[in-house]
């Protein structure tokens, strides 16, 4: 959600799965068979030939993946069919992998949170790959960022077998008009085609292509058969190449995007425009002509460059991940909003005064998306009832919601270490008794209180959770709004997690013995984290 990363893959769009933390969605389960992949192509990295690979090629694209990731096998034939044509084509890079659950250092090294994570490396030095998963798009990124990002054109002919082809594809194409293929502006567009991806670019001096096409020498022209047809950038490049990019990553987008696999790294991925209103509704309501589309269409129009507008067919399958990270469920239309913008992303939802979703209405879209643009709203937070008696505890450990997050942990006299877990998650299965130890082991300290949450029903704006499971630490004094809380990052072990509560809470508390141990520690005052 390059806006926030999280939007994009906390949606499903290519999800990765975390290496120590397992991320949405994952089930060990989803194994596709990938036994008869030929990669012939793809070069295996260990820790002995990685650094003298990236030395000694150019470009190379790396995935770090782990043997039981459903989406890594998913993406295997794509990758190995990519390697095999980048070289067919004499293309020169090479594409690798790594097996990230044995070269644990390498990855640790690379920031490799989750699987499959692709790397690009340049002289060695690493940049997230932001293409899509299929063999031609790997294709294609790899293409334009070792060779020129745009074609020149010098014929009619040429470029109008370029826009076709782009209609062909649902795409568009970019122009840019110069007297010289040099200078600052020019570098601009390069570096903005080389970055932004999705549209062909092309490139001209002539004159004559520009005006067919509504521009002249020193525009760039977004040639485009959707959202109300070409648009022109009037910019100065010289000025460098930012504006430029975040016009592109807005003018690829359509007035309504059609949420699926293939499209959501641009939905959340569009330019200064960070915030999404989001219709969900049956695939007969979203064809042109029926009054859910139209009254969607008008009021996409109207935020255009404020609001990017995305609908999700609930018929289809996909849909449903989508749905549940936003709590819509049922067969009515209804929208909701999404800002993606901090490190917390933010969710909305078009709702009565008691809070709960109201069916789809045009008077109530226009209502919501004014609200929703003038930040008027109030965050949607999921929560599952909170406990009450005996349930306030399991095993010690105490159970926190959405709606209490900020009672129980956010508690200014409290040191709160907080486990945000998944039912389904093998490492927050294999933690759990270590947790509860932990809790036993504290249970006297009543400045000390072990929590954890199930988030996958639970969530809060203030806790930006990428993976389970995810460890985090409440210091024992008032928090500034939207404050994150500190990370955890010890050892998951019963003495580890106890010596970094111990260093780290703010009331200082002695570690009490252990029935087969001595004296415990006294803690020093620690200050304001």
């Amino acid at each position: 959600m390059a806006a926030a990363d999280v939007s994009a893959e906390d949606l499903g769009a290519d999800e990765d799965y975390a290496g120590e933390e397992e991320d949405y969605g994952d089930e060990a389960g989803e194994d596709g068979d990938d036994a008869d992949v030929d990669e012939k192509d793809v070069l295996v990295l260990t820790s002995d030939i990685f650094e003298s690979t990236l030395k000694e090629n150019k470009f190379v694209l790396v995935e770090f993946y782990a043997p039981w990731c459903g989406h890594c096998k998913a993406l295997k034939p794509e990758y190995a069919n990519a390697a095999t044509t980048l070289k067919e084509e004499g293309v020169e890079v090479v594409l690798a992998k790594v097996d990230a659950t044995e070269e644990s250092d390498i990855a640790e090294k690379n920031n490799v949170e989750g699987y499959p994570t692709l790397k690009w490396f340049v002289d060695g030095n690493a940049a997230d790959y932001e293409g899509g998963r299929d063999a031609d798009a790997i294709v294609a990124w790899v293409k334009k960022r070792t060779g020129p990002p745009a074609e020149t054109v010098e014929t009619a002919k040429a470029l109008d077998e370029m826009i076709t082809k782009a209609d062909e594809d649902k795409s568009a194409v970019v122009l840019g008009c110069f007297a010289k293929l040099e200078g600052e502006s020019h570098a601009a567009y390069e570096e903005a085609a080389r970055e932004v991806d999705g549209p062909t670019y092309a490139q001209t001096t002539d004159a004559k292509l520009c005006k067919a096409h509504g521009g002249s020498l020193g525009n760039i022209i977004f040639i485009r058969t959707y959202a109300g047809g070409n648009k022109i950038y009037e910019g100065d490049g010289s000025a460098g190449a930012a504006a430029l990019k975040s016009f592109l990553r807005l003018e690829r987008l359509d007035w309504i995007e059609l949420f699926s696999q293939d499209n959501a790294w641009k939905i959340f991925d569009a330019g200064d425009v960070t915030r999404q209103v989001i219709l969900f509704a049956s695939g007969d309501e979203l064809d042109e002509g029926e009054e859910t589309w139209d009254a969607f269409l008008e009021m996409a129009k109207k935020y255009r460059g404020k609001l990017v507008a995305v609908a999700v067919n609930t018929d289809t399958e996909e849909a449903s991940q989508v749905a549940e990270y936003f709590g819509v469920a049922g067969d009515e239309a209804t929208v909701v909003g999404f800002d993606g913008e901090s490190d917390s992303p933010k969710k909305y939802r078009m709702t009565d005064e008691k809070g709960e979703l109201i069916p789809f209405s045009k008077d109530g879209l226009e209502t919501f998306m004014k609200k929703f643009d003038a930040g008027e709203l109030t965050p949607h937070v999921k929560s599952a009832p909170a406990p009450t008696g005996a349930k306030m505890y399991e095993g010690g450990v105490r159970v926190v919601v959405g709606s209490t997050v900020n009672e129980i942990a956010k508690d200014p006299t409290k040191d709160v270490l907080l486990e945000v877990y998944a039912p389904w998650c093998g490492h927050c299965k294999q933690i759990a008794p270590i947790y509860k130890k932990l809790a036993k082991r504290l249970k006297s300290i009543d400045s000390v209180v072990i929590a954890k949450m199930d988030g996958t029903e639970n969530e809060h704006p203030d806790l930006a959770v990428e993976g389970f499971p995810t460890i985090v630490f409440f210091p024992a004094r008032e928090m500034a709004e939207n404050e994150q809380p500190v990370s955890f990052d010890g050892e998951r072990t019963l003495d580890g997690m106890l010596e970094w509560v111990h260093e780290n809470a703010n009331v200082p508390f002695e570690i009490p013995a252990a029935k087969s141990s001595g004296k415990g520690k006294k803690s020093e005052r620690k200050e304001e984290l």
